[in-house]
């Protein structure tokens, strides 16, 4: 399993105990396979995937569904409405991570 580099630094910060803050982001680490979230696997699809690292990136601040349509689906002709569902489906697999904040958008905790 290969981990992306800023990631491998910031879990070895966290094992080592440098500050909360960094041993928070431990819980979710991107892998070329998929995610594990405290030390758990999930399998995601390419744009759960997506989804969820634009949530976790943004941890504590709530990102429009505007704003998560236009990085995940770029162009694409799809509704915006497929946030929604896609959104339910990564609650479905990994908990009620994902909070909504009415009127704004979602974020995750």
């Amino acid at each position: 399993m290969k981990v992306s580099q800023p990631l491998v630094k910031q879990v070895y910060q966290a094992e080592q105990g440098n500050s909360f803050k960094e041993k928070v982001k431990e819980e979710v680490i991107f892998t070329d396979e998929g995610v594990m979230i405290e030390g758990r696997n999930v399998n995601l699809t390419r744009k759960e995937k997506e989804l969820l690292k634009i949530l976790v990136e943004n941890r504590g601040r709530a990102v429009t569904k505007e704003e998560l349509f236009l990085k995940v689906w770029k162009d694409a002709d799809v509704s915006i409405r497929t946030v929604d569902v896609h959104i339910k489906h990564l609650r479905d697999k990994i908990g009620n991570r994902i909070k909504t904040v009415w009127g704004v958008g979602y974020k995750f905790e």
